[in-house]
């Protein structure tokens, strides 16, 4: 099976891990009552404390910018 899109590659997925990881602890310093999580479809979505969706981030964005850009929001 030929993986055409680079968003569903192992080392995309391990860069969207560690972007999620990144924010979160981003958030956490800055003292916001957010927390960011990766979903299926290969986003990250940033919820308040009631878990409601306060803005979503493209997965493929990212990854293009992994290796460029060091701050995501």
């Amino acid at each position: 099976m030929h993986i055409t899109s680079t968003i569903y590659q192992p080392h995309v997925q391990q860069d969207l891990k560690e972007a999620t990881k990144f924010i979160n602890d981003t958030i956490k310093q800055s003292g916001m009552n957010l927390q960011a999580s990766l979903t299926s479809n290969n986003q990250i979505q940033l919820k308040n404390q009631d878990g409601i969706v306060v803005k979503t981030l493209s997965g493929e964005k990212i990854a293009n910018k992994m290796n460029k850009v060091d701050l995501y929001i």
